[in-house]
């Protein structure tokens, strides 16, 4: 039998047994349970509505962070002509980007620290070598020295896969490389926080919903109570009836029997 649009056992025995209190609480009981069941399924979407509002909050803060470390970046170097500022690596200042690259390709190629360090700084940005273990050879993991761009403010950049470049006159500029997106990144943040705000929004909204069932669904349990007490109280009555026919019953069978005298002729 078709459990969702046919008709269930409960209300084909109901049928059958030509009670149409019967066959009204199997059809009630039926609606009833559909309606709990989209009362569940609406549940489950708040709940989930709930976790990916909550989640887009939690994004849309760090985007705030990072756009303010990004300002902050940007405005440290507005007035600054980074071009010509000289690139120092292990307190030695550089102003050649061709020799800056050499000596740059040179400590990261042999640095074998264990967790990361600042090689190199230029400006407010500092340029920190760490290890990388992203990378497989045969199976076995290899431990690369990949590089990044950290600012005073606390924004991380990274760029070409924290690789330097070999050619050392291209080296010597990955910070400049490396910064000169920040204007673009700045646009993009502000792009997602606007994508952001526009989906808590929609999350905001799909939560004030209500569930247009409750009502109905109290008028049906409403409805069962009162069939119920019909049926327990029809059966009574005929429980009742029956014991009541039991007893006429015995009276009956139990009566006295008549005693004829002897009559003389």
């Amino acid at each position: 039998m078709d459990q969702e649009n046919g008709m269930n056992f409960s209300e084909y025995v109901a049928l059958l047994s030509g009670n149409q209190d019967l066959l009204k609480k199997a059809q009630i009981e039926k609606k009833i349970g559909s309606i709990e069941q989209d009362w569940k399924s609406f549940q489950g979407q708040q709940q989930d509505n709930l976790m990916r509002r909550e989640a887009e909050h939690r994004a849309l803060n760090t985007n705030r962070e990072a756009l303010q470390k990004l300002k902050a970046d940007l405005a440290a170097i507005e007035n600054v002509d980074m071009e010509n500022l000289p690139l120092t690596i292990k307190d030695k200042s550089y102003t050649d980007k061709k020799v800056a690259g050499e000596r740059l390709l040179g400590a990261i190629k042999n640095w074998t620290g264990s967790v990361s360090e600042t090689i190199a700084r230029q400006g407010i940005f500092n340029l920190v070598v760490e290890k990388d273990l992203t990378h497989y050879e045969n199976g076995r993991p290899k431990f690369l020295n990949k590089v990044k761009v950290v600012s005073d403010n606390g924004s991380v950049f990274n760029y070409a896969d924290g690789s330097l470049n070999e050619n050392p006159a291209l080296a010597g500029r990955y910070i400049l490389d490396s910064i000169r997106r920040i204007p673009q990144v700045i646009e993009t943040t502000e792009g997602k926080m606007v994508d952001r705000v526009a989906r808590i929004k929609a999350f905001d909204a799909e939560a004030m919903k209500v569930f247009t069932g409750q009502d109905e669904l109290g008028k049906l349990r409403a409805e069962l109570k009162a069939i119920e007490d019909r049926i327990i109280a029809l059966e009574t009555e005929s429980k009742d009836q029956k014991q009541s026919k039991g007893i006429d019953g015995i009276k009956e069978d139990g009566a006295e029997p008549i005693v004829r005298k002897n009559m003389k002729l």
